[in-house]
């Protein structure tokens, strides 16, 4: 998505200069400068649309990627050495395919062993236990997110919600004066029946399977693009009809 922003501040740029050229034209009444200027805002909504189009089929590109790599079992070992191709290396960059309202506070750092500390306090038999994210709300920061990702071979179970509902909990405790709100996610391929009965006794955490999220958020951006398109063959019919 960084490349898409850099071309849309290049447009940017090269309108602010054709605006600068066109202006003193239009102040000395210049019978062709409205045209002109009609056709620059023409050529302007049509790049809009093309910028737009361009970021969201990247972005249906990123959740493709994101569905060949989950099933990959070896993507979820956080120590290889090439963390690139790693599900938690990609979902740092790319929540917003979970959940586009937040942004990453940690991944492999200092809340999570702050979390890993205290459990290990408490539980000798917890003492590898940290969440695999924690996020905050892009919108008011008010908001902290931990997330609980699961290989496809594991099935969801009671004791993996209890596991992030414990995580949520030492976050509240620590970081209450920070956050005002405590929210989980707890994501893998399938759950199994008791949880599957439970989930939505949790008011503060979201179990979802990777299909779920993926059939989610790709309709939401297919959507978009749709809309868009749409939108660029209204213009361009219309356009053709002036001429």
């Amino acid at each position: 998505m960084e490349v898409i922003f850099d071309t849309k501040n290049s447009v940017e740029l090269k309108r602010k200069e054709e605006l600068r050229d066109l202006i003193p034209k239009l102040s000395e009444e210049d019978p062709n400068a409205l045209e002109v200027f009609n056709k620059l805002i023409d050529d302007w909504y049509l790049e809009d649309i093309n910028t737009y189009t361009l970021a969201l089929t990247n972005r249906i590109s990123r959740i493709d990627e994101f569905g060949d790599l989950i099933t990959n079992e070896k993507a979820y070992e956080t120590k290889r050495k090439d963390k690139i191709n790693s599900v938690h290396a990609f979902l740092e960059k790319n929540f917003w395919i979970i959940d586009k309202d937040y942004r990453l506070i940690s991944s492999d750092v200092t809340i999570k062993k702050l979390v890993q500390k205290d459990l290990e306090k408490k539980d000798k038999s917890q003492e590898k236990k940290r969440p695999d994210f924690v996020f905050m709300s892009s919108k008011d920061n008010s908001v902290l997110v931990v997330v609980e990702i699961k290989r496809p071979s594991h099935k969801l179970k009671i004791e993996d919600g209890n596991q992030l509902m414990n995580y949520r909990s030492l976050l509240e405790e620590y970081l209450s004066k920070r956050f005002k709100i405590f929210k989980g996610f707890l994501i893998g391929n399938k759950l199994d029946s008791t949880l599957e009965r439970n989930k939505k006794g949790w008011s503060e955490i979201k179990v979802k399977t990777y299909s779920e999220i993926i059939k989610e958020v790709r309709g939401e951006y297919e959507e978009h693009l749709k809309a868009l398109t749409e939108k660029k063959d209204i213009h361009l019919k219309s356009k053709k009809q002036k001429n």
